[in-house]
């Protein structure tokens, strides 16, 4: 199953360099939003570490994240406004 589920608008992730580990599935899964950041962390394992659906989200974030051990670090479709920073 999915560890964290973003289904709101205007959301920020901080994760103050805390690691998410995840054993299966997906660690942050990002629903039909707009205006998400997730931010300063470290995601481990799974199958993906941030996933959106289909026409998912709209002006999304992703800076400073470093994905270890996930078959895909970041598995999107359909996002617009994408911004990825620094992220391994």
């Amino acid at each position: 199953g999915n560890l964290f589920k973003i289904e709101a608008s205007n959301v920020i992730l901080h994760m103050n360099g805390f690691t998410i580990s995840n054993t299966g599935g997906v660690a942050i899964a990002i629903g039909q939003v707009s205006n998400v950041s997730i931010d300063n962390g470290v995601v481990t394992g799974g199958i993906a570490g941030i996933y959106t659906s289909q026409d998912a989200a709209i002006d999304l974030q992703i800076r400073n994240v470093d994905f270890q051990a996930c078959a895909a670090g970041l598995k999107l479709t359909g996002v617009t406004g994408l911004v990825v920073d620094n992220c391994i």
